[in-house]
């Protein structure tokens, strides 16, 4: 009664844990760890690293807002200076340009412990390894250089925004608007990757990679692999919405930028130069966020994967190998005894093993235990415990001894014992540490192996491959050196010859032969070993060893799938296309800010909304194209993981004898040789085509837009490809280096996984890790050199790219000042162009070719400016007249007037509106009572102008002459056309002593009976005026002849004659 009182209580204790273990799995399939607890295990030089790399990544995302503030410097220093000074102005901007280069190049260069319990209930060989390899695959994708490409643009994003506010901070206020919609399309983004990555995706590749090569498992791999399918198309489909809807919300962004900064620009005042800077900031930024987006992803992926991996390692076994408590004795007699044992494997808990079970092995005896598979004879060597009674040696329960020294005291022998892919050597010596040569040679010899591994070329340093069915012939050995020794299942597949050496052993034996126990020796067949030289490279049937890979096979497995690929690619290429158009539509729409109110407010309207329909074809665009490679993939790696798995389970058993065909090595291929065949075929295909598109598109703007700097641009990409060519041939070698080592540490993870209970029984799980360590080791040091070589190379891309733009704008400045191009075709052939139909259909405000207009029978030259206001178009924040009035008798009356005041207050622009070189903004400029804009006028002006760009002052007298035959010329001409209306600006201030004597002693006979205007610095011209007017802040302040000017207190034209003769 007792006894079944017992049983029922042992049975309810192995189930008790069981309702709820499905459901328990899915928590943990759906679990995540925080992203800061991927960092759990990161030591000081990790987080030194990580620090050091984030800095980079910051700087890195802080160039491109930097490159739009030089942008901006460049467009002031070819827009404000002359074909004579532009190269100078326009160097200073390029030096910004190399310096943020180098800078960029910079920042962007520092860019097995469980017990047997855990094997049979939470997860098979497979699994783990898969999930040693695939697990630790998502967590460095987490948290290694994604987490620089996340940072890089988060910085542009903010960095973007606050040199909008800089800039223009009420247009960038009403631009905050668009963050939120932004925020929710990345968080919606994000909830929906995480929610199909938390479903399975993952787990359901651990689980196709689980199997092992049975044929009879084709089936329902298939069936896995369509179930990763779908989720494959789901997760394309999502990105597609992200990345469409984030598009949608770019181009909608611009859009309500043009349309508000127009109207800013009409009430506020603002430039076309600050809208257009605030716009540039915010469209980096807000395009920045969505190249953010892929990472979240993959940070979703790293959590979850992070919480499978980090749960396992947490798991705390309930028999411990590392435990260093416990018993440890000088020695054992071996004497064992099972004593009323009631046990059931964690793997299948409703099924008891012993019931009460007891039996007693006295020392150095042999027991026979003959049974079923699976009746159980596992607890001596405590890989697992029971749920009741006792496992006793030497009277004290085992579990009193310290773990690994029992073990010490216990050789085992398996059915199929593992050999570890080493030498024999190394294998013999995972029996006893410190193992002499001559200990090995010995136990060689008592397991009938010395002779034949003496007759390897190599010997006892001969590699082992992975199977052999006389494996445990190199096993034998190791229970020569143990006290007690426990033959399971031993001599099935000996000779007659094996038999008889290791049944002189004592010990317990569990065997379903009968010879053994009666003393008949089992027949027996000795098979050939099978080793690999560990040089031996994987070939093919013929012999060849392939080198590159198949694209043109690739390409064809996904033939079923070419109608999907190929409208797949032509909306591609519209997406690819969008951008250099948007390009040209900027260049196109940001003429209208200098346009009138009123055609301002029309333009901006239609430029806002057609950027918001390019939004919405790029929406959709995306969405479908996604989708679209998302199915061509999908179906790929379908197609491919089926053919490969199917291959496998066909080959023939020396294939799987080659250390690379190992089923570690074959889980990675199933599980990531395919997924990175998809991205070359798949995911890549659409860049490629998109990228494509782009650059034939921008090619075709730049060329109609100034071919000559286009093709100085064109010669700069190569240089690019160039480094992106070497840079890809350096990765390709790194990467099948670190292939070769990553299939190694996968092949020590499954063999020691596979055979866990050789590895515990020899207490070899420190030496299995090191082993590990050791690969994994040098895997991460590829990993530094393979570091190294990208961010070298994403670094000088980053050089090439601001490089080629300082060399762009240069190139660009040396044509300007030669006449070649014009400040417009620079700009044009970088970003875009206008069509060069919009300038020819313009028709010009003041149209100099024009002969319209009335004309006076006989001009007398009288001038009156009335209430003029004025801006020049290219500084329209600057007011130089506000209420500009005089009037200028006509030359029979007054022979001269003086236009007198400091540089900048607006007399060269009297001169010029009075040639309607432009019109004022408001009031009326006369002549002979006749608005001048209803006159066909300048034929009756003669200008005088200064030679040179200089400008000169009476205090500061520059050693720049102008020689007096080409002076000459310019006057001759003037005179010639005997105009009614004489304008001097600066006419003498570029000449020497002489010549400017003589010019003006022709000009005073010259201005005898014509109005005469005169802009000078110098007082002797000034002076003998019979006029002076002075202008301060746009107005006349004084007026009147040089003696009364001069009798003024305090005035204005008194204060400066003093200036001019300090």
């Amino acid at each position: 009664m007792a006894k079944e009182s017992t049983s029922a209580a042992a049975a309810d204790a192995v189930k008790g844990g069981e309702e709820g273990k499905e459901n328990g799995k899915k928590d943990m399939a759906m679990a995540k760890v925080p992203f800061h607890g991927l960092f759990k295990y990161a030591d000081s030089t990790d987080v030194v690293l990580m620090l050091v790399g984030m800095v980079g990544a910051l700087g890195n995302g802080m160039s491109m807002v930097v490159m739009t503030i030089i942008f901006g410097q460049m467009i002031d220093a070819f827009g404000a200076a002359t074909p004579d000074t532009i190269v100078h102005r326009v160097n200073k901007a390029v030096l910004n340009f190399i310096y943020l280069a180098i800078g960029t190049g910079l920042a962007s260069f520092v860019l097995l412990r469980q017990d047997m319990a855990f094997f049979d209930v939470e997860t098979t060989t497979g699994q783990v390894v898969s999930s040693i390899s695939a697990d630790t695959t998502l967590i460095q994708g987490a948290i290694g250089e994604k987490v620089g490409r996340f940072l890089q643009p988060v910085t542009t994003f903010f960095g973007g925004f606050v040199l909008a506010f800089i800039k223009g901070w009420l247009l960038t206020l009403v631009m905050l608007s668009t963050i939120p919609p932004f925020i929710a399309a990345a968080g919606i983004v994000a909830k929906m990757l995480s929610k199909i990555s938390s479903q399975g995706l993952a787990s359901t590749v651990m689980q196709v990679v689980s199997f092992n090569g049975e044929k009879k498992a084709i089936a329902l791999y298939n069936n896995l692999i369509k179930k990763a399918y779908k989720g494959a198309v789901k997760e394309g489909a999502v990105q597609g919405f992200g990345m469409g809807l984030l598009s949608l919300l770019y181009f909608s962004t611009i859009g309500l930028i043009i349309w508000y900064g127009s109207k800013l620009s009409v009430t506020k005042g603002y430039s076309g130069a600050d809208i257009l800077n605030v716009m540039f900031a915010i469209m980096l930024g807000a395009r920045s966020l969505g190249d953010a987006t892929p990472c979240i992803a993959s940070f979703e992926e790293g959590r979850v994967a992070g919480n499978r991996l980090f749960k396992t390692i947490k798991r705390r076994p309930e028999i411990d190998y590392e435990d260093s408590t416990g018993i440890v004795l000088e020695d054992i007699k071996g004497e064992v005894e099972l004593k009323d044992v009631f046990f059931s494997y964690p793997g299948r808990p409703d099924q008891l093993i012993f019931d009460g079970f007891s039996v007693h092995v006295s020392s150095g005896t042999t027991m026979a235990i003959v049974g079923e598979s699976g009746s159980g004879i596992n607890l001596v060597e405590r890989f697992y415990d029971p749920q009741a009674g006792e496992v006793l040696i030497d009277g004290m329960n085992i579990k009193s001894f310290r773990l690994d020294w029992i073990r010490g005291k216990i050789g085992l022998v398996n059915q199929e014992p593992l050999l570890f892919m080493t030498s024999i050597r190394e294998n013999i010596t995972y029996g006893k540490e410190d193992t002499t040569f001559e200990e090995i040679k010995r136990a060689a010899e008592l397991a009938n192996a010395a002779s034949f591994i003496e007759n390897f070329p190599n010997g006892y340093d001969t590699t082992v491959g992975q199977r052999g069915h006389h494996d445990e012939l190199v096993k034998d050995p190791n229970g020569a050196y143990s006290q007690l020794i426990r033959l399971q299942e031993t001599q099935q597949e000996n000779d007659h010859k094996s038999d008889a050496r290791l049944s002189g052993s004592s010990g317990g034996s569990s065997r379903h032969s009968l010879s053994l126990p009666f003393g008949v020796p089992g027949p027996t067949e000795l098979l050939e070993y099978t080793f690999a030289d560990g040089a031996r490279q994987n070939e093919n049937t013929d012999g060849k060893v392939p080198n590159k890979a198949p694209i043109g096979r690739l390409i064809s497995l996904n033939k079923p799938e070419a109608a999907v690929l190929l409208f797949g690619s032509i909306v591609a290429a519209i997406d690819g296309a969008i951008y250099p158009t948007l390009g040209l539509a900027l260049a196109s729409a940001a003429k209208i800010f200098y346009e009138p109110p009123d055609q301002q407010r029309k333009d901006s309207t239609f430029w806002a909304l057609l950027c918001v329909l390019m939004g919405a074809i790029s929406m959709v665009s995306k969405l479908v194209n996604c989708f679209l490679f998302a199915i061509a993939g999908g179906k790929l790696i379908e197609r491919i993981r089926a053919l490969t798995f199917q291959s496998i389970v066909h080959q023939e058993v020396a294939w799987f004898d080659h250390p690379e065909n190992s089923s570690g090595a074959l889980n990675g291929r199933l599980s990531i040789d395919a997924v990175n065949v998809r991205r070359l075929v798949g995911d890549n295909l659409a860049l490629l085509v998109q990228s494509i598109a782009t650059l034939i598109c921008g090619i075709v703007i730049a060329m109609v837009a100034d071919w000559k700097l286009s093709l100085v641009i064109l010669f700069v990409i190569p240089l690019v490809g160039l480094q992106g060519y070497a840079q890809v041939k350096f990765l390709q070698g790194f990467s099948q280096d670190a292939k070769t080592m990553y299939e190694e540490a996968s092949q020590v993870a499954t063999e020691a996984i596979g055979s866990i209970s050789t590895v515990a029984s020899f207490c070899a799980e420190k030496r299995v890790m090191d082993k590990y360590n050791q690969k994994c080791q040098a895997s991460r040091d590829q990993g530094i050199r393979t570091g190294i070589v990208e961010g070298l190379g994403f670094g000088f891309s980053y050089l090439m790219l601001y490089a080629s733009s300082a060399l762009c704008y240069y190139v660009g400045a040396k044509f300007v000042s030669q006449g070649k191009s014009t400040f417009g075709d620079v700009f044009k052939a970088n970003d875009s162009a206008i069509s060069i139909f919009s300038i020819l259909d313009r028709k010009s405000q003041i149209d100099s070719s024009s002969e319209e207009g009335s004309t006076l029978a006989n001009v007398k030259g009288d001038i009156d400016f009335k209430h003029v206001s004025f801006k020049y178009p290219s500084r329209p924040h600057v007011q130089i007249f506000t209420d500009f009035t005089l009037s200028i008798p006509s030359g029979k009356n007054l022979q001269a007037v003086a236009i007198i005041g400091q540089s900048g207050s607006g007399k060269s622009t009297a001169i010029a509106l009075l040639e309607r070189f432009y019109e004022p903004d408001s009031g009326a400029i006369l002549l002979d009572r006749v608005e001048i804009s209803s006159l066909w006028l300048r034929d009756q002006m003669g200008l005088l102008k200064h030679a040179t760009g200089v400008q000169y002052n009476c205090r500061r007298e520059r050693n720049t002459t102008v020689r007096w035959p080409e002076t000459a010329n310019s006057y001759r001409e003037a005179i010639l056309k005997d105009p009614r209306i004489l304008l001097l600006d600066k006419a003498t201030s570029a000449l020497d002593a002489e010549s400017e004597r003589i010019v003006q002693d022709t000009l005073d006979r010259v201005m005898v009976g014509r109005t005469t205007i005169i802009v000078a610095h110098r007082l002797p011209i000034i002076q003998g005026a019979d006029m002076i007017a002075v202008l301060k802040d746009g107005v006349i302040v004084e007026k009147g002849r040089h003696e009364t000017l001069m009798g003024v207190s305090g005035g204005v034209y008194a204060s400066l004659v003093e200036l001019c003769t300090m």
